[in-house]
């Protein structure tokens, strides 16, 4: 089962104004504050007509908070989104619904995969993505559908996951499932020779390659 696919593209994306998932433009603000719950106010009376429930909003929160989290109701009227786990955003930050990202690691001070969810899939578009620390999403399941991360067109577009220092593109260290379709990995420098794409460092993890 898939909830929320996120869109990413390495050369036209953005880290800072987009989600990955919503409308093909972008929706942004430089305010969004918190409401009741996990209720967020979005500044600049947006037009929130064509986001729908499992759209994803970025937000610009540094530190251990959330970045990426999954709509789970509307209200166009109001200019408010409810998320899945967005409840301490300050005194306003700046936000975004939709576009494509650009890149899966200047999420603020995360990468965006450490805010993933069961069922969440990361589609990639043509282009080569700098990755420097280990994938390990830590979650997916078979109720609620594994994590992907996939080719836009698999067999046919090979987005590039690109390592330059010692470090395996996925490895899992906690239970989960995954599914990985039509991702080259590259090494371009560092790293050792031979390294691997994926590690399961336990038991318990469910993966699927696909090519």
């Amino acid at each position: 089962m898939v909830l929320s696919v996120l869109t990413y593209n390495a050369s036209s994306g953005s880290d800072t104004a987009a989600s990955g998932a919503g409308p093909s433009t972008a929706i942004t603000g430089s305010s969004a504050t918190n409401g009741a719950g996990n209720i967020v106010n979005l500044d600049g009376t947006p037009d929130l007509s064509g986001v729908a429930v499992n759209d994803i909003i970025w937000v610009n929160v540094s530190g251990v908070n959330i970045n990426l989290s999954r709509i789970t109701a509307v209200d166009d009227g109001a200019d408010t989104v409810t998320t899945e786990d967005l409840t301490v955003l300050g005194g306003g930050v700046t936000w975004a619904i939709g576009g494509k990202r650009k890149t899966l690691e200047n999420n603020t001070s995360k990468m965006d995969w450490e805010d993933s969810k069961a069922g969440w899939r990361f589609v990639f578009e043509a282009g080569t993505y700098s990755i420097t620390k280990d994938i390990d999403p830590g979650v997916g399941d078979d109720t609620n559908g594994p994590v992907e991360f996939v080719s836009s067109d698999p067999g046919v577009v090979l987005p590039i996951f690109d390592i330059t220092t010692n470090i395996r593109i996925f490895n899992l260290t906690v239970a989960c499932n995954i599914i990985i379709d039509g991702i080259k990995g590259t090494r371009s420098s560092g790293g050792w020779p031979g390294s691997v794409l994926v590690r399961l460092a336990v038991s318990g993890n469910v993966l699927q390659l696909r090519r």
